[in-house]
């Protein structure tokens, strides 16, 4: 049963968290996978794992194979920005509440443009 009304010892204080210590910076299989990558691909001395599988897949990339063409390009550049075009939609919502076209769609373009994270 919940006790509604725990002592003033036990209460959960304003400002103070409940997980002082946060969230682990890393989860453990994070950690070994990361140990793992930064081991000899093959016996002690040469490229590690990690060198070894950046180099195979810049091959992959020189070869023409379209999946590591398209994972190289999207972490050197960035995934393709898409345009999205919504006129169409606050269109069929100003006819729908009886507002003025312009107004609702500059009413939208300042709710997107306050939203942007810089």
């Amino acid at each position: 049963m919940v006790n509604r009304n725990p002592s003033p010892a036990t209460r959960f204080r304003k400002g103070t968290s409940g997980n002082p210590g946060g969230r682990p910076a890393r989860k453990p299989f994070t950690e070994a996978l990361l140990a793992e990558l930064h081991r000899p691909a093959r016996g002690t001395d040469g490229p590690t794992k990690l060198e070894a599988g950046v180099r195979r897949l810049m091959d992959q990339f020189v070869g023409g194979l379209p999946h590591a063409q398209k994972l190289v390009l999207e972490y050197v550049e960035g995934p393709p920005t898409q345009r999205i075009d919504f006129r169409g939609e606050v269109e069929r919502l100003a006819d729908e509440y009886g507002m003025p076209f312009d107004e609702l769609y500059a009413r939208t373009l300042r709710v997107i443009e306050g939203s942007r994270v810089n």
